[in-house]
């Protein structure tokens, strides 16, 4: 984040992004404040949408240096394709960014579409959340110009790396593209609909069933009424199932659950599966005292090691080291008796 604003929105320009209430992320604003960077937000509609005409307005009047889409809460990913051509036709000057940190996984996946594709001048964001890699970033630029912007910014702003986590990274990558990488996409998607469906068929409010619930990986859960959502985050947590409890998701007042089904599908969830998750969640989430401990524990146990990447026989036909092989297989064991 620092680095693209940095390199693409000089100091005392203004930038257009998301507010925090349209999902926007948190430390958005104080990052670029702290660069000497103007912003203003970028309207939006129904919660999640860009009001194009107001847009159209705003760039006319502001005519910023950039407009950033960062969504850190999302549901229906942001179409960069009339954004650039609000951009194109009332500030041709202005720069477009995608922050892509929740979807890089299903961008580089073929799922959703690439932002430099549908007119993003850039796009990027961290790879450790659809992307199952380590914690580090990648700003992406098919312009070379832009690229040796964001290049010289990054030589001062990261001084050195580590090793180990690149090769992870470089090995993440290759194993999406050799790996059945697009399956794995394709049905984090299918898989965060599904789970989504099946808890409104259990009576479990869950976000925008009116707009398909998400187009995402992300799915939001509110609070059954009549019970904490504290409460039931710490009753989820004792069973076994780990939640991401948020206050401010777009649209819902109070605190709720920000969901998703990229891990799940990392480690080969099916249909079935989903279900299954579907009905402790939605069961635990209803204030039900029944103990789901051994449930998730089985269902832990079927979805022991991660799918959509190499294995003990593609490592060895590969020539590894026998060492290697020895690790592999004992850290493999280990995880399988969990």
């Amino acid at each position: 984040m620092t680095i693209a604003m940095a390199g693409l929105c000089p100091a005392g320009g203004t930038m257009l992004t998301v507010p925090e209430d349209g999902g926007g992320h948190m430390s958005t604003v104080h990052v670029a404040d702290r660069l000497g960077i103007r912003t203003l937000p970028i309207p939006m509609e129904r919660t999640h949408h860009v009001d194009l005409c107001a847009l159209e307005s705003l760039l006319a009047r502001s005519r910023p240096d950039l407009v950033y889409l960062d969504q850190s809460s999302q549901l229906f990913p942001i179409d960069p394709r009339p954004v650039r051509q609000l951009i194109d036709a009332v500030s041709p000057g202005t720069l477009l960014h995608v922050d892509s940190s929740h979807t890089n996984g299903l961008i580089l996946g073929g799922a959703l579409p690439n932002p430099l594709e549908r007119g993003a001048h850039t796009f990027g964001g961290s790879t450790h959340k659809t992307l199952p890699g380590p914690h580090k970033g990648f700003l992406a630029t098919n312009d070379e110009r832009l690229r040796d912007r964001i290049d010289a910014i990054a030589y001062h702003y990261v001084s050195h790396h580590h090793l180990g986590a690149v090769v992870s990274l470089a090995i993440t990558l290759v194993e999406l593209r050799d790996c059945k990488g697009d399956d794995y996409a394709r049905l984090v998607l299918a898989n965060a609909h599904r789970f989504a469906a099946e808890l409104w068929q259990r009576g479990i409010p869950v976000a925008e069933p009116d707009l398909g619930f998400t187009a995402c990986h992300q799915v939001w859960v509110k609070p059954v009424p009549g019970t904490d959502a504290a409460k039931t985050a710490q009753l989820l947590e004792e069973n076994g199932l780990l939640v991401n409890k948020l206050g401010g998701l777009p649209g819902i007042p109070g605190p709720a659950f920000r969901l998703s089904l990229a891990e799940a599908t990392r480690l080969g969830a099916t249909e079935a599966d989903v279900d299954d998750l579907a009905g402790i969640f939605a069961d635990l989430m209803s204030g039900k005292t029944r103990d789901h401990e051994d449930d998730v524990r089985a269902l832990r146990q079927r979805l022991s090691r991660p799918r959509f990447c190499y294995d003990y026989e593609d490592l060895r036909d590969m020539g590894a080291p026998v060492d290697m092989l020895r690790l592999f297989s004992s850290v493999t064991e280990a995880v399988s008796h969990r």
